[in-house]
């Protein structure tokens, strides 16, 4: 976020370099005299005038105070609604006055009209208006109002002795809305971000899980096809319950290949537990190993009897199933 703050400033600034001035004569300090501001995180390093424009933002954030700033050109820079700056104009020179890009001058007022000349223009998007004194030793006042809804407040001295030949304004309240919404904007943007990363997120699984679900049903015998030749496969296995209660799933119908076996498990299973299957060889039992395609029991293997167990103990229910 520091360093969205510190090119927010930035690109308001543009190319002025900051330093703190009295309101009338400004000497502007070398850059070296600035003081220090901390580094922008990222490794990024601040030139001179980011690291100027970022003191002074920080100190109008922090005290509510703002100073007058000057850049190149010899232009200084009035905080707008924090002051009532005095321009000091020369007999028959003109003074340039700059107000903040992006608004249209609605009205001027000039107190003395009659030995002050008064002309506005614009510099690109910037409205600009040049005043003019007619002689030394007078003074005035200048009110703009813009459709932005500002008005600037000046007061304007012919001196032959000082001379501010260009002022400009900068407004720190706006510096900080528009750094507070391209913050908002961010954090919305990450929030989007994170809501597709999520849905994408959602997607892969929902199509990770369709695709477990028609590998399930998908019979796919193990071993070359050669061997899964459906002249060869041996149905004689038979399935008997042995309790009422066991009768819900014993198979529809069970085959084997050469290397597998295959129970299929009726309709009614369909999201239910699936029985354990065992290989019986007299009294013992061998827990298989099984995995589900579909409504088919995949066994590894041709055991000539098998069982099929739910529950366990007394409420154990098992089929049993023995080859012919």
């Amino acid at each position: 976020m520091k360093k969205i703050l510190v090119s927010t400033i930035a690109a308001l600034v543009g190319a002025i370099a900051f330093a703190n001035v009295p309101t009338q004569t400004v000497t502007p300090p070398p850059f070296d005299n600035l003081p220090a501001a901390k580094e922008p995180a990222g490794g990024a390093k601040l030139s001179p005038r980011d690291r100027a424009a970022l003191e002074a933002y920080k100190k109008w954030e922090q005290t509510g105070t703002a100073d007058a700033l000057v850049g190149e050109n010899g232009e200084i820079r009035y905080p707008y609604d924090f002051s009532r700056p005095t321009v000091t104009c020369a007999p028959l020179h003109v003074c340039t006055i700059r107000l903040i890009p992006g608004e249209t001058i609605t009205s001027i007022a000039l107190g003395d009209t009659v030995r002050w000349l008064v002309q506005q223009t614009t510099a690109g998007d910037r409205p600009v208006i040049f005043l003019k004194p007619t002689q030394g030793g007078i003074s005035t006042n200048l009110a703009v109002t813009t459709d932005a809804g500002r008005l600037y407040y000046l007061h304007v001295v012919a001196s032959a002795k000082e001379y501010t030949p260009i002022v400009g304004f900068y407004d720190p309240a706006d510096m900080l809305r528009k750094q507070t919404a391209e913050a908002r904007e961010i954090e919305r943007l990450k929030k989007q971000l994170q809501a597709a990363e999520e849905s994408a997120r959602l997607a892969r699984e929902e199509a990770e899980r369709r695709a477990r679900e028609h590998k399930e049903r998908t019979v796919v015998a193990e071993g070359p096809a050669a061997e899964f030749d459906p002249t060869k496969l041996d149905f004689s296995m038979r399935c008997e319950a042995n309790s009422r209660a066991a009768r819900e799933f014993v198979p529809t119908q069970v085959f084997a290949t050469k290397t597998h076996t295959f129970i299929q498990l009726p309709d009614s299973l369909e999201g239910k537990e699936i029985p354990a299957v065992f290989r019986k060889s007299g009294a013992q039992l061998q827990l298989l190993n099984v995995r589900r395609s579909g409504s088919y029991l995949v066994v590894d293997g041709t055991p000539n009897e098998i069982s099929l167990a739910l529950d366990v103990g007394s409420n154990a229910r098992v089929v049993d199933c023995v080859r012919k």
